[in-house]
């Protein structure tokens, strides 16, 4: 490979670091578009419906928080008080909504952050996936206490 190859792909590496460091900032500008909210599908309902009930939030409302927990765990360091005050209040079938509309994402067990499918090490995890990649000790059974109220299995 000669120099400016090599210039070439420090460049493209450095454009996709920087983007990925940013991604959350400018995500949370309204910069950068987050995922449309999609219907629910029958299989979400249902696991919804064993929570308890029906969801008070609505599809927004528990689209914005599942992508607020993304949020916290995403990147170097967790933010606690993001992570764990805005489900307090939330109930079984809240939580339920919230875990379905957070989906899986891609999880790079090497940095802690989100990643790509083709990052070597790379996962899909669901929320409790994330929970249990960034969180221990106190922190994460206080966070599987919260969502006991879902009846999911943590």
């Amino acid at each position: 490979m000669n120099e400016k190859q090599t210039k070439t792909l420090l460049y493209i590496g450095g454009a996709l670091v920087a983007y990925k460091v940013l991604q959350p900032l400018l995500r949370g500008l309204g910069i950068l578009e987050t995922e449309p909210i999609k219907p629910l599908t029958p299989a979400d309902n249902e696991v919804i419906k064993k929570a308890g009930g029906t969801s008070l939030l609505t599809a927004q409302e528990a689209k914005s928080i599942a992508d607020g927990q993304l949020a916290a765990l995403d990147g170097w360091g967790t933010d606690e008080t993001a992570l764990f005050s805005p489900l307090m209040a939330l109930t079984g079938p809240d939580l339920a909504q919230v875990f379905v509309r957070f989906g899986a994402k891609w999880y790079d067990k090497y940095f802690g952050t989100s990643s790509w499918a083709w990052v070597p090490g790379a996962q899909q995890l669901n929320l409790f996936g994330w929970y249990s990649q960034e969180l221990s000790g106190r922190d994460l059974q206080r966070m599987k206490s919260i969502w006991q109220k879902s009846k999911l299995k943590f």
